[in-house]
């Protein structure tokens, strides 16, 4: 039941970035935050590699669906990034922020990194590169701190009741 509950949030946070958060514009920044991402490392870290990389699999196939150029990409993203962090689960220490944002942070350097392979980089000189991934490193990392709290007591209270 709760592995339903996590999908279907994952859900919601899929529809919240592809409507709402599409016409917000983040001041001067051109990239937009990956909360499906930032939702899937949190998660993986409380309920294990296996059933977190199934949750990874079937939200990122959707995301692939849905928006994705490359079918396949966010499917095999969130299902290493769900297994990876999943098999973490007894040796981090997940109420730890920095620990959390840590990992966010590696996941979103991992996501542009395959995302710039897979694409090439198009001419793209290494000082706009870097600067791109600073800047998704940044918000990721900011959204991560605002969201720690609020998912980690929400994630806490569906670990204790089910």
């Amino acid at each position: 039941m709760k592995n339903i509950l996590y999908f279907v949030i994952g859900l919601l946070l899929i529809v919240f970035s592809n409507t709402i958060l599409n016409d917000i514009d983040l001041m001067f920044f051109s990239f937009r935050p990956n909360l499906i991402l930032i939702y899937l490392v949190f998660i993986s870290i409380y309920i294990g590699a296996e059933k977190a990389s199934i949750i990874g699999l079937a939200l990122g196939l959707i995301i692939d669906i849905s928006v994705g150029k490359y079918f396949g990409y966010y499917g095999l993203l969130f299902i290493a990034v769900g297994y990876l962090y999943g098999s973490l689960k007894e040796k981090v220490f997940k109420e730890n922020i920095f620990t959390v944002i840590l990992l966010v942070i590696i996941a979103t350097i991992i996501d542009n990194l395959l995302i710039s392979t897979i694409i090439g980089f198009r001419g793209i000189e290494l000082g706009i590169f870097l600067l791109r991934i600073l800047e998704a490193i940044f918000i990721n990392g900011i959204i991560s701190a605002f969201l720690f709290y609020p998912l980690n007591i929400v994630l806490n209270k569906v670990e204790e009741q089910w």
